[in-house]
């Protein structure tokens, strides 16, 4: 995601199958799952451009 930004994108779509991703994502509260990607993820969906995270089923 981080290339992403880098080069110029400013609407990115996260799709993922884990429920609790999405939801940790979606919360306002900084993530507390001990994931640094997690929140690398969540400060930038805070900080940068439009977003969408969508759970989808497998």
């Amino acid at each position: 995601m981080f290339l992403l930004i880098r080069r110029g994108f400013n609407r990115v779509m996260i799709h993922t199958n884990r429920l609790e991703v999405v939801k940790a994502l979606h919360d306002s509260v900084p993530v507390n799952l001990g994931i640094i990607v997690l929140r690398q993820v969540q400060h930038i969906l805070l900080t940068e451009g439009q977003w969408l995270v969508r759970f989808v089923l497998r």
